[in-house]
């Protein structure tokens, strides 16, 4: 294996799962809210988000230049499309496509084109990041811990401050 990233486990990462299913009865899903800062935020989300359309976000934006902020139109359909793959960074990176997945690159025309003009080393590695991505091996585990002095550091600026542990 050379790519591997794992989590401890936590009662905020089936959360979505729970919410999604509608297993819960409606007496249930209040109570769940009301003990749980996350899942009445994640509810909320999921309610807020569920008629947005985010199509419009797929391919490449011709206009990404022009902007120096995320408008409010594009974070929702982006929050939309984030909560419509369960928080899948990879699904949702698929989805978009375009750029995000080198969809405008032709990799075995550039690969063919600069073959004669790297050494073998340079180009094994040069030709391994445009066919499979960087780094070549990634192998690591985030604990909750770790998770909550970032949070609480400000690295996650999208979500609000910490008022409670976020389990």
């Amino acid at each position: 294996m050379r790519h591997s990233f794992t989590t401890d486990v936590c009662f905020r990462h089936v959360l979505i799962f729970l919410l999604k299913s509608e297993f819960l009865s409606d007496t249930c899903s209040v109570n769940l809210k009301k003990s749980s800062k996350i899942a009445s935020t994640m509810a909320d989300l999921l309610w807020d988000h569920r008629r947005i359309d985010f199509s419009p976000i797929r391919g490449y934006d011709d206009q990404w230049d022009k902007r120096d902020a995320l408008e409010d139109g594009r974070r929702k359909m982006t929050t939309a499309c984030f909560l419509y793959f369960n928080l899948e960074v990879p699904s949702v990176v698929r989805y978009l496509s375009g750029p995000h997945v080198g969809k405008l690159r032709n990799v075995p025309h550039i690969l063919r084109t600069v073959k004669p003009l790297l050494p073998r080393d340079l180009y094994e590695a040069f030709a391994r990041v445009f066919t499979f991505g960087a780094p070549g091996k990634c192998i690591a585990h985030s604990s909750d811990d770790n998770y909550r002095e970032y949070r609480a550091y400000g690295n996650h600026k999208m979500l609000p401050p910490p008022t409670s542990s976020p389990r």
